[in-house]
């Protein structure tokens, strides 16, 4: 029997940072926001109705609060992380061409990857289409980060040549500036290979149309792919420089636990 929770905060007083804020007891105030965040979903701040577990988007422009969407996709609730088994358990918001417009952007994420079976891609974050193969998706592969960008005909897929940990804490901020998609893991820029595509061009949102879909915790297209993983917060920040990115970065994985 697994431990469903509401999580609610556990000291008190807001953090120094100049990026974050962060309050942890009661109020509207979610425990913790980087400020720049147009969205935001972090476990603590998620809740439990029934067998419905909700990650409330607490950025500044907010509305894409994700959800499981019947009971056999219920992801598990722990002390310290939302947990998804790689089999059927995801959370969902039905949104058309979510950040459509952008040609720039970031994606923050932490959470910890618990598979390492050879080749088995395990997404965590994605916006994709049920209908076609448009999606824009972040995932792990044999413990390498793999982003994903593509249309029903243009692919791009790049992988880190450098691997995470297995069950240990991982901070992903993947974004581009408009020319170059680039990554940093656990502090460090990483080097991207090209494993299908021809170069790494900066595609982004925008160029990836007719997404219906948002989730956390899988793939949900022509053909669902699941991820495992234990899950603990995304972000989606404007894209200023390169600098500010890693300041986000930074403050993610040394507060938001």
């Amino acid at each position: 029997m697994f431990n469903r929770r509401k999580h609610i905060g556990l000291d008190s007083g807001f953090n120094s940072s100049p990026l974050a804020q962060r309050r942890t007891s009661g109020g509207s105030t979610p425990v913790y926001h980087l400020s720049s965040a147009l969205h935001e979903w972090y476990y603590k701040n998620s809740t439990v109705v029934g067998t419905t577990v909700t990650s409330v988007d607490t950025g500044s422009v907010g509305g894409m609060n994700m959800a499981n969407p019947d009971v056999s996709s219920e992801p598990i609730v722990n002390i310290d992380n939302i947990q998804f088994d790689g089999v059927s358990q995801y959370q969902i918001k039905n949104i058309a061409n979510f950040r459509g417009a952008d040609t720039t952007g970031c994606v923050h994420m932490k959470f910890i990857p618990t598979d390492n079976t050879f080749n088995q891609v395990n997404y965590f974050f994605t916006s994709a289409d049920i209908g076609s193969l448009s999606l824009v998706g972040f995932a792990y592969v044999n413990l390498k980060i793999r982003i994903n960008i593509r249309t029903s005909s243009l692919v791009l897929i790049l992988d880190t040549v450098n691997a995470m940990t297995i069950n240990t804490i991982n901070t992903v901020s993947i974004f581009s500036n408009g020319t170059t998609i680039k990554l940093y893991l656990n502090g460090v820029l990483q080097t991207l290979t090209v494993v299908n595509g021809t170069t790494n061009d900066g595609r982004w949102f925008n160029f990836s149309p007719d997404r219906d879909n948002l989730a956390i915790g899988a793939l949900i297209t022509t053909s669902n792919v699941f991820g495992k993983l234990k899950n603990i917060y995304e972000s989606y920040t404007p894209y200023i420089n390169d600098s500010t990115v890693l300041l986000e970065h930074n403050d993610i994985r040394l507060n938001a636990i």
